[in-house]
């Protein structure tokens, strides 16, 4: 009976981490920024993101990933800090 209970408590567990994966890969990851950088507006779900020092930047539309990237990392830096400030000014 032992075994019985500990086989099923294992396959519920496969079950589980299964679909947690699932659902893992089909979420993009949360921006850590909530402004734009570029257009200081909210990020949107659908903004799109990138990856820069590690981070993840959200974006209020796509065509702004672009203009994120073409800047130096000095200018990431302070476009993320000028968002930041915005967006504590506005709460």
């Amino acid at each position: 009976m032992f075994r019985k209970t500990v086989s099923l408590l294992a396959c519920a567990l496969l079950l589980v981490s299964a679909s947690c994966s699932s659902k893992a890969e089909g979420s993009s990851p949360a921006a850590v920024n909530a402004m734009c950088p570029i257009n200081l507006e909210p990020v949107e779900p659908d903004g799109g993101r990138t990856e820069w020092n590690g981070q993840t930047i959200g974006f209020c539309c796509k065509s702004c990933i672009g203009k994120f990237d073409a800047l130096d990392d000095a200018g990431k830096k302070a476009a993320l800090e000028k968002a930041a400030a915005t967006g504590a000014a506005g709460k």
